[in-house]
């Protein structure tokens, strides 16, 4: 298969469950709910394993634009065929732009790969999104300041706890700070958006998978970026991450969902203690601790989400 092929088949998987996933409200199971969410975790751990042995798997700026123009074209085919009303122009801008701030993250990694070679640094920089989260969440939602506490004090151990385990990341070039600052506030700050934007899930889907289709596309183009640079186990990853991101967002909550960036290396860090058997000392156990109880509390928010925003 010519590696610039579109990955279909392996995203279909994923994505035809918008229809129903996405245009029905009420009362669902735990598991339809928490699915994706679980789905999104162990894809992101195989790359993440897989990443030293099969280089193949890294992301690059046509392997993310190839990966969410599948997961756009799909949502939209399942959307046009969805029943109910299309949204509106204020709708649908609000989700281009939610998504245009969600795939934050992504696209600098792409842009600056030779600055942002620090995976250390990166996972530090990614945990801060539930801390934005949380920050970001009263802007969108009238009357839960009072919740702000409840809702940040994880994110803030989960960042002391990766400090504990991980190598301090150096500070000396500002343009590399203001990227690490960027990708979770922007990340951030899209999640919630879209979360709460208006109009029908499978079409704000569509919308902001779409908008981080055409960005990633320019930035590829202006970029001048190789096609050689495409392969299509990345864009296969890609893809499917997209697809089960958007679903698990919408489906679980913006805290929920960014308990992600916490949970991952949690499980990483764990499965390295467990194969490489270390002596742990203090910091090595505070660490894992705080990580835990972090990805716990995350996962467990203070309230349920808006049941306004309840989706399957």
């Amino acid at each position: 298969m010519h590696k610039k092929a579109a990955p279909y088949g392996a995203a279909f998987c994923v994505c035809t469950s918008y229809k129903r996933s996405m245009s029905v409200t009420g009362k669902r199971s735990p598991y339809r709910r928490w699915w994706p969410f679980g789905l999104l975790c162990g894809v992101l751990l195989l790359r993440w394993f897989a990443a030293d042995a099969v280089p193949a798997v890294g992301p690059s700026l046509w392997s993310l634009a190839v990966g969410s123009f599948t997961a756009w074209l799909i949502a939209t085919l399942l959307a046009l065929r969805a029943e109910g009303r299309a949204p509106g122009k204020h709708e649908a801008l609000q989700s281009v732009l939610a998504g245009v701030c969600l795939c934050t993250g992504p696209l600098l990694q792409g842009l600056s790969a030779s600055v942002l070679a620090e995976p250390a640094s990166i996972t530090i920089s990614m945990a801060l999104i539930p801390v934005v989260v949380a920050v970001a969440r009263p802007a969108f939602h009238r009357g839960e300041g009072a919740e702000l506490a409840g809702r940040l004090w994880p994110g803030i151990a989960a960042i002391a706890g990766l400090l504990l385990l991980l190598p301090e990341p150096g500070l000396e070039d500002w343009h590399r700070n203001l990227a690490w600052l960027m990708m979770p506030v922007g990340t951030g700050v899209g999640a919630v958006w879209l979360r709460t934007a208006g109009g029908a899930a499978i079409w704000k889907a569509s919308f902001a998978l779409g908008a981080c289709w055409v960005l990633f596309s320019c930035a590829a183009v202006l970029r001048h970026t190789s096609y050689g640079h495409v392969t299509l186990l990345a864009s296969i990853f890609e893809a499917i991450i997209f697809g089960l991101s958007v679903l698990a967002l919408l489906r679980v909550g913006a805290t929920r969902w960014a308990s992600q960036y916490v949970l991952v290396p949690l499980l990483v860090v764990l499965e390295s203690l467990m194969t490489a058997r270390p002596a742990l000392d203090v910091r090595a156990i505070a660490g894992v601790l705080l990580l835990a109880v972090a990805s716990l509390f995350l996962l467990l928010p203070p309230r349920v989400e808006h049941e306004g925003e309840a989706l399957p």
